[in-house]
């Protein structure tokens, strides 16, 4: 039994249409959206219910070199087995007060032996209603350019740095999510929210 408890939404407060929304708010704002209607919860009280929506934090991480981290799961004949980013649900040691910012900043510190959240940008939000494995999950999307030489790799999975042609190339493989980024990724439009 998962007892770790993750910050919920009751599914009533969320107005996110399905796929990717690009955000309309400061990143500094984006910090403290869900603060004062969101709760924390134990996985296991949630994880089968239809009225609460978990929100995630998801990190486009991109290095010098045009590259985006993405990271596979051990076993390649699995289907996902490939995620672009680092994603995390919001845990309950990251408080009631910008608890977006601390999680992010405790993935940042778990993730890097040396980096700041300073050129961090909140890009959007990200849901597919379609897909039962993440219907119940907003996904806040925020982007940073890092150095690659810093990353520290989770023994749980494989990590990689790809260029774009290697995103399509293993597009087939990749999460609904990482698709619709890709995609973003391919025809340029996730620039008008990094960069804007």
């Amino acid at each position: 039994m998962n007892k770790e408890q993750i910050l919920i939404v009751p599914v009533s407060y969320i107005h996110m249409d399905n796929g990717f929304t690009g955000s309309v708010i400061s990143t500094e704002s984006s910090y403290k959206l869900y603060d004062s209607i969101g709760v924390y919860k134990p996985f296991y009280e949630i994880e089968k219910n239809i009225c609460f929506i978990r929100i995630s934090a998801f990190l486009l991480l991109e290095n010098d070199k045009g590259e985006f981290l993405v990271q596979e799961l051990k076993d390649k004949t699995k289907k996902p087995c490939y995620e672009l980013g680092l994603h995390s649900y919001i845990k309950s040691y990251s408080g009631n007060y910008k608890a977006i910012y601390n999680q992010i900043d405790y993935m940042m510190h778990s993730y890097f032996y040396s980096t700041s959240t300073k050129n961090i940008k909140f890009v959007g939000n990200i849901r597919d209603q379609g897909n039962a494995t993440v219907k119940s999950i907003l996904g806040c999307i925020y982007y940073c350019k890092v150095d690659s030489d810093k990353f520290i790799a989770d023994e749980n999975y494989d990590y990689t740095w790809c260029n774009v042609n290697e995103l399509v190339d293993r597009y087939g493989r990749a999460t609904s999510w990482s698709k619709t980024i890709i995609d973003m990724i391919i025809d340029n439009s996730i620039d008008n929210y990094i960069y804007k």
